[in-house]
């Protein structure tokens, strides 16, 4: 139920109460019954406002809290969104810097010495670890290229 519909239902809610002590006021006093004086029409009417505000009060404050949620809720899709926005450029910015790619070639070099391997050496380049000129010519093992023995 949306703000308008509420109001309109507490609207209507305080009309028929009016209507209803308004037409307890207007009868006429009947056997042993008493006429309503002015001050007892004041109590009346002032109860039912009191009890209108009070349910349009309550009515507030249910709508305070669903929208108190809403705000939340839309405050933490928003953040979400654009935490993960930045975390991309900034990821993007750093693998492309030349501070990520100076650790990287040091961990593969580390990572490499740490498993003993040396380097590749094409069969036909003399043993200098060069791949550019070298035809495999034997006709064996597949590529060119075998891993030095130490």
């Amino acid at each position: 139920m949306d703000v308008r519909t509420f109001l309109l239902w507490i609207t209507a809610l305080a009309l028929i109460a009016i209507n209803i002590v308004g037409i307890s006021l207007m009868a006429p006093a009947g056997k042993g019954g008493r006429a309503v004086d002015y001050t007892d029409l004041v109590s009346i009417i002032l109860t039912a406002v009191a009890v209108i505000l009070a349910a349009l009060a309550i009515g507030v404050g249910l709508i305070a809290i669903w929208g108190y949620k809403q705000i939340v809720e839309h405050a933490r899709s928003s953040a979400e969104a654009k935490a993960g926005e930045i975390a991309a450029d900034r990821l993007e910015s750093y693998l492309k810097s030349d501070v990520f790619k100076s650790l990287a070639k040091q961990a593969v070099k580390d990572i490499a010495a740490e498993r003993g391997f040396r380097g590749l050496t094409g069969r036909d380049d003399g043993g200098t670890g060069s791949m550019e000129g070298g035809t495999d010519d034997d006709g064996g093992g597949e590529g060119g290229f075998e891993p030095r023995q130490p």
